[in-house]
């Protein structure tokens, strides 16, 4: 292995990620203050769900998880018992292992630890697995490819049986089903307001939309509004504005758990609104009604 290069390439590479490290530590605005506490568990259920996805079950995760460990295992044994380890491993081995030991390291005071945020790092275990599987005499080598393709499909199969973690079919009927004319409606993330639309596109059509959308885009009319990439959260000049202005608020949103989110309800209790109906689906979607 050459090392002086080695060391080089991975010195450049940190000096070109100073910036990130930099917005994400020292800056950040709501981009990470989401994530999950950094625990034992949730670092192996990241690296564990690299292979078969967030949402398989644990059984299906925990044996596909150790099949790929073994095949890994099986093509770095040759280099541990050399105690040499080439070119053609240690690249896979530096492009899976690197990114995932530097974010469980930054987790310790700043948890970034989201399993679609390390993709970027599976081609490096197929590489791995590959040479695992290549290593093995033809007849194992066979077994081996066809359990992992089959624990493979089953986790795929899984992913697309399982309904949406998000039930904005229901977070929409609710609010329409209970609102009154001219209430207000904010969404928290941003693009909430898109699945709300599409669910509430017949009321639209119909000119029977009794709600007036105050964040994101208060200024595109309902039906109307196709993307954008307002503040992800609301900022402090948005939630004084719209608790200052409106008696009666429908707070949509998902996953509260930043400080945005904490700081626009103290906003609203500031301004004398309380909570009068909730609903949640009993996974990530909650609305909650604001009167005055």
């Amino acid at each position: 292995l050459p090392w002086r290069r080695f060391l080089l390439g991975g010195a450049l590479i940190g000096l070109g990620s100073l910036p990130i490290v930099f917005v994400a530590l020292l800056k950040d605005e709501g981009q990470l203050d989401w994530v999950p506490k950094t625990t034992p568990t949730r670092l192996l259920g990241t690296i564990a769900s690299l292979g078969s996805g967030q949402r398989a079950p644990v059984v299906l995760a925990a044996v596909l998880a150790l099949g790929i460990a073994a095949a890994c295992l099986v093509a770095l044994a040759p280099a541990l018992r050399r105690r040499r380890l080439s070119w053609p491993l240690a690249f896979p081995v530096c492009w899976f292992a690197v990114p995932i030991v530097t974010a469980s390291v930054v987790s310790l005071a700043w948890p970034v630890l989201v399993p679609r945020y390390f993709s970027v790092t599976v081609p490096a275990l197929a590489l791995l697995v590959g040479a695992g599987l290549a290593a093995l005499a033809p007849r194992r080598r066979a077994v081996g490819a066809a359990a992992l393709v089959a624990l493979s499909l089953a986790a795929v199969v899984n992913w697309h049986r399982i309904d949406s973690v998000e039930d904005w079919d229901g977070a929409t009927r609710y609010v329409l089903d209970n609102a009154r004319p001219d209430d207000a409606v904010l969404f928290v993330p941003w693009h909430g307001r898109i699945p709300f639309e599409l669910y509430a596109e017949d009321p639209i059509g119909a000119g029977d939309f009794p709600l007036r959308i105050v964040y994101p885009a208060a200024d595109v009319a309902p039906g109307e509004y196709q993307t954008g990439n307002p503040s992800p959260l609301v900022d402090r000049e948005t939630g004084a504005r719209v608790a200052g202005n409106e008696d009666r608020l429908w707070y949509v949103y998902r996953e509260p758990r930043g400080s945005e989110h904490r700081d626009f309800v103290q906003q609203l209790e500031d301004t004398g609104h309380r909570p009068e109906q909730t609903w949640s689906d009993g996974r990530d979607m909650q609305v909650t009604l604001y009167v005055r």
